[in-house]
């Protein structure tokens, strides 16, 4: 076969190289995240942590990332109703323990110990969690349900695939990869929230002083069935999650171990 003709090939073969914008980055990474070869979850690390180095203050807050497309869903492997594109919003999130800990904390098999909203958690490990945390196993998967109570009285019902990835760069850095697949309705204890669909992304590290970094997206499909709050609101709530829920991981792992 002409060298040429392999050259072709091979760079038909390769992921597009993750692209510069924050909010393009996180539906990069979920896309990618289930990808064999780990080449584009690295060009990912490599465009992410100098980005989230030079940004992390704009974001602490919460930044609205790229919408999830359904073509984004099927590159990502992930059978989802079609119903348009899912507004998503993202975080960076610093902590005061190290991977480790990180990689500890969001696996862990009772996640109502950790976080305050949550009021039951179930989680069935798929794969071997020991093995994975040792970093000698690349990936860890679960089956999730929750019961949570978000607000104002509101508590939910859902179910979720969580996955789990070690990624290494060139450069040594530990990559830690999170995401989460809920395409079924979530159940409420009252009529006027509506969530189709959820989706979630995150990507640790650990920087030079020992601790961790992290980007966390989370996509919703959901409207309000009665009431005026819009948009808006439904991003807010869903950041103060996100941050609460990363000060809740933190303070756990800070003064516990697996």
């Amino acid at each position: 076969m002409p060298a040429f003709i392999v050259l072709l090939s091979l760079l038909a073969c390769r992921p597009p190289e993750a692209p510069d914008t924050f909010a393009d980055m996180m539906v990069y990474g979920f896309v990618h995240f289930e990808d064999e070869d780990p080449e584009a979850l690295q060009s990912l690390g490599e465009k992410m942590i100098p980005w989230l180095n030079n940004h992390i203050e704009e974001t602490l807050e919460g930044y609205e990332t790229a919408p999830m497309t359904p073509t984004d869903l099927e590159e990502a492997g992930v059978d989802a109703p079609d119903r348009g594109s899912i507004v998503g919003v993202a975080v960076g999130l610093d902590y005061t323990v190290g991977i480790d800990k990180l990689a500890e904390g969001i696996s862990h098999p009772h996640q109502d110990e950790i976080f305050e909203i949550y009021i039951d958690f179930e989680r069935e490990d798929l794969t071997d969690r020991d093995c994975f945390l040792a970093r000698d196993c690349e990936l860890h998967r679960t089956n999730d349900s929750l019961h949570s109570e978000v607000a104002l009285g509101i508590e939910f019902w859902t179910e979720y695939k969580t996955n789990f990835r070690n990624v290494d760069l060139e450069d040594g850095t530990e990559l830690l990869l999170h995401q989460s697949v809920s395409n079924e309705p979530v159940e409420f204890n009252i009529d006027a929230i509506a969530v189709y669909q959820q989706y979630g992304f995150s990507l640790g590290w650990e920087q030079d002083d020992g601790t961790a970094r992290r980007a966390q997206a989370i996509w919703a499909d959901m409207e309000l069935l009665d009431g005026d709050a819009g948009e808006g609101f439904h991003l807010s709530l869903t950041i103060n999650s996100m941050i609460n829920g990363s000060e809740d991981l933190d303070a756990f792992m800070s003064g516990n171990t697996r």
